[in-house]
């Protein structure tokens, strides 16, 4: 279905009816291509966005620059990740690294949109969602919900929370773009022309070319980061510093009887491998997080070996 109507109270509608999906006017070319590959069948990997250049995503975000930002998430790189892309199409950007502090810094401030993620300690980002909603002059703030669960029912789940829209873990810029341009009202101030933050290019252009890495699509993992190689590299050596013994600690996690943390772990390593490009440890952090949902002791056992392979031989 396309619409001008509000996608959220349309899909909670077209729940049970058929309607695979809704795409809100005006649509861009990229929205209208994942959501026709969606319903088609395809998988992620096949409806993913062509890569888009630094240049290509100044001149269509050119019209929102200047635009103020919350982003609420608690992991440091995926943090990193997301500022990076945000600043550098001209977004001012603060950081909630919690539920609470996400709800705190909209009671002091009054942002554009919030980019929220669903998975946080404490208060996650559903229950901040309804506790910003019952906000005074808060109903009609863009919040965009970013998980690395992209089912149908994650979605749902964050609709009903309260939130406008859906940007699936790892980021694909494209998606981000459209979302944050669709949701972004115009007002003084925003854009190039209008007083809005200049933009210049960050890319590392000419560089010198990243060497093979085993286990890791550095093509994939720098079209993601807008080829930002300053980045890409500083992301690589974190996710290696901080997480090379996820598998030892979901294993003693899991020796303790405690799941929740070996979930935590597995769903963590998944989002930030598929930053990188580590395609395969995405595959088993993924699998591994299945398996902890539905607990099968012979599979739950051979995925954390699995994992634990990924992050010794295939890890940076």
């Amino acid at each position: 279905m396309v619409t001008a109507y509000g996608r959220e109270d349309l899909l909670r509608s077209a729940e049970g009816i058929g309607i695979e999906d809704v795409l809100v006017k005006p649509v861009s070319a990229s929205t209208l291509f994942e959501g026709v590959s969606q319903a088609l069948g395809a998988s992620s990997d096949a409806a993913a966005h062509p890569p888009e250049s630094t240049a290509e995503a100044e001149f269509a975000m050119a019209r929102i620059a200047g635009a103020h930002l919350l982003l609420a998430e608690d992991n440091d790189l995926n943090q990193e990740v997301a500022k990076a892309l945000l600043e550098g199409v001209g977004l001012r950007v603060d950081i909630a690294s919690d539920g609470q502090q996400a709800v705190d810094r909209v009671r002091a401030h009054d942002y554009d949109l919030v980019l929220m993620d669903v998975q946080m300690p404490g208060i996650d980002g559903l229950e901040a969602t309804r506790l910003i909603r019952a906000e005074p002059h808060r109903a009609d703030l863009p919040i965009i919900a970013m998980t690395a669960n992209a089912m149908a029912s994650d979605r749902e789940d964050c609709l009903r929370a309260g939130m406008n829209d859906h940007v699936a873990k790892p980021i694909d810029p494209a998606r981000l773009f459209d979302v944050l341009q669709q949701w972004i009202r115009p007002r003084p101030g925003l854009g190039s022309d209008g007083g809005g933050t200049a933009v210049t290019s960050n890319t590392a252009e000419g560089g010198p070319s990243l060497p093979a890495l085993p286990g890791i699509d550095v093509a994939t993992g720098l079209s993601r980061l807008m080829g930002r190689q300053d980045v890409y590299l500083r992301l690589l050596q974190r996710f290696a510093d901080h997480h090379r013994h996820a598998a030892e600690q979901a294993r003693a996690a899991l020796s303790q009887g405690d799941a929740g943390t070996a979930l935590r772990l597995a769903h963590t390593v998944k989002g930030l491998a598929g930053h990188i490009g580590a395609i395969d440890l995405q595959a088993a952090a993924s699998q591994l997080e299945e398996a902890l949902r539905q607990p099968n002791a012979i599979k739950l056992v051979q995925v954390i070996d699995t994992l634990g392979e990924g992050v010794a031989h295939r890890g940076p």
